[in-house]
């Protein structure tokens, strides 16, 4: 029922189509249809501006029947990138300005696409890319989960290697003290 291709939370729970998904999104879902793309198959650039800047920790999260919410695929035929609008305005698709990632207070979302790819929600290379989508937040529960603590070093060596010097230098003096005497 919207009228463009940003929805609400509140219109995606409405339709009944699309389940929540475990991150908190960041402003607002993205629901497009891209057609007549060819070759079928083929990658098509899309820059979305968006209504709240890009937050640490930000992902591009896609919406499939077949797999629900997920992370959004980077490799050679699909990628996102971001950059701040100039003049208020976003750059134009492969603009030299995007930069690879969400990077943090950018307003300016650059997706590539492929038709059929991982991110195509319909998964058929058939000239129409169909991308539920958004930006969501990685919270501080998951990043906790994943990132290992810091460890620390003193930059002290253990005894153990203190004690093997020793014994190298208690050695070595020996066999040099002998090969002096030998000399004399």
């Amino acid at each position: 029922s919207s009228d463009g291709l940003q929805l609400s939370s509140q219109e995606i729970a409405d339709t009944g189509l699309i389940t929540s998904d475990s991150l908190e999104h960041d402003g607002a879902y993205y629901d497009f249809v891209i057609d007549q793309i060819t070759p079928f198959g083929r990658s098509v650039y899309l820059v979305l501006p968006l209504s709240q800047a890009i937050q640490e920790f930000a992902v591009y999260r896609k919406y499939t029947e077949e797999n629900g919410w997920q992370d959004f695929v980077v490799d050679a035929n699909n990628t996102v990138s971001s950059t701040s609008a100039v003049n208020g305005v976003c750059p134009a698709p492969q603009s030299e300005l995007y930069q690879a990632g969400l990077n943090i207070g950018d307003v300016c979302l650059q997706l590539y696409i492929e038709d059929g790819g991982a991110n195509d929600s319909d998964g058929i290379a058939n000239g129409v890319v169909v991308d539920p989508g958004g930006v969501a937040v990685v919270s501080n529960e998951t990043i906790s989960k994943v990132t290992e603590p810091e460890t620390s070093s003193s930059g002290s060596m253990s005894f153990f290697a203190v004690f093997a010097l020793m014994l190298l230098s208690v050695n070595g003096l020996a066999l040099w003290a002998e090969g002096e005497s030998a000399l004399f």
